[in-house]
């Protein structure tokens, strides 16, 4: 399992796993190896609400939410866990709480260039992901630069940009799945490295 690590003024950090654990949940059927890397920013994540530990299989211990938790369990209560889901709800939370963060914006210097600009604006859904998080982000990431219509200048860490790119391109543009590409992003660059990339086998 990982050390804790401390976070800085931009991360959160990591918790050690407390003496004698009862977790919540123990989930014996770990997710999919490739899948595996998602889920490793809420491996020991801090929050500022309280949380829950959750036991899975092959990761080791993710914190989880009190508010998000039945929304996660939804994912995972069943013979064959919905991991990708669970990374959905758990990026969501990041976001929600990186929104209590005052964030400075970084405009778009005069020498770079738009990585990609998309031809079409995005329909305003109730409820949809937004991108305004991402406008003018400063990340902890090398990123890229993404012009949308009528939302502004985007900032695209580069490790995420290739599935960014294949949401964004399609015809219609699926900005619903480009945004969630973005708020699991946020979720990796708001917490403190690992002190392992993988936590202990259960």
């Amino acid at each position: 399992m990982s050390k804790a690590v401390a976070g800085t003024a931009l991360t959160r950090g990591r918790v050690a796993v407390p003496k004698n654990l009862r977790p919540r949940v123990t989930l014996t059927r770990g997710p999919a190896i490739a899948l595996r890397p998602r889920l490793l920013p809420f491996v020991q994540r801090h929050w500022r609400n309280p949380f829950f530990w959750v036991a899975v299989a092959g990761i080791g211990y993710l914190t989880i939410p009190e508010l998000y938790y039945d929304r996660f369990y939804g994912c995972v209560n069943v013979a064959d866990p919905d991991y990708e889901c669970a990374v959905d709800v758990l990026s969501a939370a990041a976001l929600n709480e990186d929104k209590e963060t005052a964030r400075v914006r970084t405009p778009m210097p005069p020498d770079a260039t738009f990585k990609y600009t998309a031809n079409a604006a995005p329909k305003p859904e109730s409820n949809a992901c937004t991108f305004d998080p991402f406008v003018e982000r400063q990340w902890n990431l090398a990123f890229v630069w993404v012009q949308i219509p009528q939302v502004g200048n985007v900032t695209v860490p580069e490790d995420y940009y290739d599935r960014f790119f294949a949401d964004i391109s399609k015809d219609p543009p699926d900005y619903a799945a480009a945004c969630k590409v973005l708020t699991e992003a946020l979720a990796g660059d708001t917490v403190a490295a690992s002190t392992a990339e993988m936590g202990q086998t259960l």
